[in-house]
């Protein structure tokens, strides 16, 4: 018997044909379904590196803008600095000795008076805190202390208010009798209205042409301001004159 005149067989080798011509399509589906895939997949990594860059850009500019504040943040709390310290400068107290002046004292023949004349200057009040004081005759032998002072203090200071700080001491008659130059140097401390603890030194003696016996001089005697330097020119000047001058033990 032939195989065309079976046609059960015949129908299953149509069927088996068909199940093949299905697969093959279905293979073409899913390859034609795969490249849409693959680009689609393509299409999407572009839009999120695009998406990934935009952001990473932004966020580049949003660094860069805060910087950029802060830095501008920095300049305004300089400038503000530096114009609170001048506001502090033009409004704080200035105290400084404005003269020391010797005399006699008015209570005790023996003894001898300085008086410190303080003033604030500044536009503000100021509380004077302590004076550190330092009297001294310097003769041909060297320098003798005559007053050591510190004192702690808490005194309002008024602006253009003098204010008058005395200090006696008593000396022997042979260092009174002595040719010499009297020296007051020292360091008054006060607080201003902004809370800062401020520091004005202060230097006088008596004038360049009195170099003679304290005893000599006609009181009250005004002594003059001097700077470091001339204090040191004062001493060479007299070391030419007289010889070395060397601290008395």
């Amino acid at each position: 018997m032939s195989t065309s005149s079976n046609p059960i067989k015949s129908a299953r080798v149509e069927q088996s044909d068909q199940y093949q011509l299905r697969g093959l399509e279905a293979q073409e589906d899913m390859a034609f379904w795969a490249m849409w895939m693959f680009v689609a997949a393509v299409a999407t990594f572009a839009i999120t590196s695009i998406g990934t860059f935009l952001i990473w850009r932004q966020v580049r500019l949003t660094r860069k803008a805060v910087e950029d504040t802060s830095a501008a943040t920095e300049t305004m709390k300089e400038a503000n600095r530096i114009a609170e310290e001048n506001s502090h400068r033009q409004l704080r107290a200035y105290l400084s000795v404005k003269s020391v002046t010797v005399s006699e004292s008015d209570w005790d023949d023996e003894r001898l008076q300085i008086m410190i004349e303080a003033e604030n200057a500044g536009q503000t009040p100021a509380v004077l805190r302590s004076i550190v004081m330092r009297a001294a005759w310097a003769t041909e032998s060297g320098d003798r202390n005559l007053v050591d002072h510190t004192s702690k203090n808490q005194v309002p200071c008024h602006r253009n208010t003098p204010m008058h700080i005395p200090l006696s001491f008593k000396c022997d008659d042979e260092l009174l009798g002595k040719e010499g130059h009297l020296t007051v140097v020292g360091r008054i401390e006060y607080d201003d209205v902004f809370g800062k603890r401020q520091k004005e030194p202060f230097s006088f003696r008596t004038q360049e042409g009195h170099f003679y016996p304290l005893l000599d001089h006609v009181f009250p005697i005004r002594l003059a301001a001097f700077s470091p330097l001339s204090m040191i020119e004062a001493i060479e000047e007299f070391e030419k004159k007289h010889g070395k001058l060397t601290k008395a033990k």
